[in-house]
């Protein structure tokens, strides 16, 4: 790490200010403090002395999801190939096909952010860090990625940088990916064959429990496996279990607060009530 740091400060002249790559600096400054604390404090007002800076606050929050990713992961090779495998051939299974959908989300993301901060001038924001990994989580497996492509840009240019970047949208930019895609492409992000890799050219059925209940009918999911995640869905939604070790995880480590996290559920869950009760029948 040590020549790594050596080798930084070497170049790093050339994209300072006065320097010949100074327009470049906001990326150089995106890369240099990804891999180091900042070597920067404030100048005015009241401060405490602390090594995390936002990129890791985002890194913490990036940690959480793995659960969910993880588990994810095996979960798509589980309910594509069926009983009798290994972890490995499942998870590898679904690796094969998660893999990519993270490296598009992060390279055109990323991409998108650090030309940003060329262009105007201000340091590469840290808040896709999480929405990159965000996105392929709540999309359907089998989404062809030239669409999650064209959602990612739409989420970042128009949901995000359009408002000012990190800290200033309106909307969450991941869920605005999913919007566009479900808006855009709603053969492919729903009904009962996209929530399971390969599923199309398979037969396989990936109907979601929602998808049933939607068909006045009574899931065959157990609640135990409605827990686990033992069922078809978007790669990080499905585990009740690891997705509360993520929470838990932000709690210890007092990224975030229990007060909003019982507040969203609350309001989440009353808004889905309300909206129950007044809702009609004729066009379900």
């Amino acid at each position: 790490m040590d020549f790594l740091r050596k080798q930084i400060d070497k170049i790093k002249p050339h994209f300072e200010k006065g320097g010949k790559y100074e327009k470049f600096g906001p990326a150089f400054g995106g890369i240099e403090t990804f891999l180091y604390v900042p070597n920067h404090t404030t100048k005015v007002g009241s401060h405490i002395r602390d090594g995390v800076d936002l990129k890791r606050v985002m890194m913490v929050v990036v940690i959480a999801l793995l659960p969910a990713l993880i588990f994810g992961t095996w979960n798509i090779g589980y309910q594509n190939l069926g009983e009798g495998h290994s972890f490995w051939e499942y998870f590898s299974f679904g690796g094969v096909r998660i893999l990519p959908m993270i490296i598009i989300s992060y390279g055109v993301g990323l991409g998108i952010e650090f030309a940003y901060a060329i262009f105007r001038g201000h340091s590469v924001n840290e808040g896709y860090l999480v929405t990159g990994l965000l996105i392929p989580l709540i999309m359907p497996i089998d989404l062809p990625l030239w669409m999650l492509t064209i959602s990612v840009i739409f989420a970042v240019v128009i949901g995000k940088e359009a408002f000012g970047g990190t800290g200033m949208n309106i909307l969450n930019p991941a869920l605005i990916a999913r919007a566009f895609a479900l808006f855009s492409y709603a053969p492919f992000m729903s009904g009962n064959t996209v929530w399971v890799a390969d599923s199309v050219a398979d037969g396989v059925s990936g109907e979601t429990v929602l998808g049933v209940l939607a068909g006045n009918k009574m899931p065959d999911t157990s609640v135990f496996d409605m827990f686990m995640g033992y069922m078809p869905g978007s790669v990080g939604e499905t585990s009740v279990l690891m997705i509360l070790i993520g929470a838990a995880i932000l709690l210890f480590t007092g990224i975030a607060s229990w007060r909003i996290m019982v507040a969203s559920v609350i309001g989440a869950a009353l808004t889905g009530l309300a909206f129950n009760a007044i809702g009609s029948d004729t066009n379900a």
